[in-house]
């Protein structure tokens, strides 16, 4: 039984993100319900309202909206249908107020400078992220906030932590901010390889086979963080139980990699993704590490999901649409005529 007394409404709020993430291809709102997701499951306690959800960092009054629908209703699928009218509102919106933008005349003598301006507070507002980029889960919305406090600096940010209201994740890379600014070579992540592989061989209990991703598969010479993919070769996704097999199956590894000194600090686990603080030896940096175990058939998307890098595959997934497909880090199928997507198709390789 899980210990997290808001588990269904978390699970209907990652469900909701991966939808929009999918389906809808609006990634902001992916990470928007995930946050959501995560300050439901640090709360500790039942929410019993929208209203009471909303109090939470992270969770805005839309959200909290669908919270309270989904508490006083019960149906997740109404949930999805109204996130669904909302995003075709949203686009209506934003259409219509494009239309206008663009039959306006702007007669203000003061636009160069004004611009000039903006431009310039955005310059200054991308260093203030990029300073950041390393504390886990820090949004813009977040260092925006940041900045509001005067803190603009890592230094300011140590210096106030209290002020800055970070959570347990968060403050956990800053204690280790100079370690994960560090680059890492091919070399220590192929030891990595090696030392998660030998581990997982150990256990009798899971058929499992790893492949690094991300940076080190795009061959970058030096990486800024390791993305693991691990591959359950036992579980399907169309399995009844695949999605709590997977689950067993990453708290197994966790544990696994725990004992063998490799995890040091877990920042998030969700389900079958795990993010977490690493070292090879106790001398060495920290690394920051991301864990996915997937179903064997789900086994191609996500690898080339995985792989990266964000821009190619918002590139990838939008032209996939273009030809009629929906491309997901699970799986890759055809369009139909009423726009919904069919049965996936079943893929051997990247290359098909």
């Amino acid at each position: 039984m899980s210990d997290n007394p808001n588990q269904d409404i978390c699970d209907m709020l990652i469900k909701l993100g991966e939808h929009e993430r999918d389906v809808n291809g609006i990634i902001y709102k992916y990470h928007a319900y995930r946050k959501a997701a995560k300050a439901l499951e640090a709360y500790g306690k039942r929410v019993k309202s929208g209203a009471e959800a909303q109090k939470l960092s992270g969770i805005g009054p839309k959200i909290a909206a669908k919270i309270n629908d989904f508490l006083q209703n019960g149906c997740e699928n109404d949930v999805q249908d109204s996130s669904s009218k909302e995003t075709n509102q949203e686009t209506l919106e934003s259409k219509s107020k494009k239309q206008k933008k663009d039959t306006q005349k702007d007669t203000s003598s003061n636009h160069s400078k004004n611009k000039i301006n903006i431009e310039a507070s955005s310059a200054n507002d991308d260093l203030i992220e990029e300073s950041f980029d390393k504390i886990f889960g820090m949004t813009k919305i977040d260092v925006m906030h940041l900045k509001i406090k005067g803190i603009e600096k890592i230094g300011d940010l140590r210096n106030n932590v209290t002020m800055a209201e970070l959570n347990e994740a968060q403050q956990i890379c800053l204690e280790h901010y100079d370690d994960l600014r560090l680059k890492i070579s091919r070399k220590e992540i192929k030891k990595f390889d090696k030392l998660i592989s030998q581990t997982l061989k150990k256990l009798s209990n899971i058929d499992v086979e790893i492949e690094m991703c991300g940076q080190f598969r795009r061959r970058i010479e030096k990486c800024d963080k390791i993305d693991v993919l691990i591959i359950d070769k036992k579980i399907k996704s169309t399995d009844s139980d695949a999605e709590h097999g997977l689950k067993k199956c990453m708290k197994i590894i966790g544990k696994a990699l725990v004992a063998e000194n490799v995890i040091q600090q877990r920042l998030a686990i969700d389900g079958s993704h795990f993010v977490g603080i690493v070292k090879l030896e106790e001398s060495s940096p920290c690394r920051l590490m991301n864990l996915q175990v997937v179903p064997k058939d789900q086994y191609v998307c996500a690898l080339f999901h995985l792989t990266g890098s964000e821009q190619f595959w918002e590139r990838i997934r939008l032209h996939c649409i273009d030809q009629g497909f929906i491309l997901s880090p699970r799986s890759f199928c055809r369009i139909g005529l009423t726009l919904v997507p069919g049965l996936p198709i079943k893929l051997k390789n990247e290359e098909e």
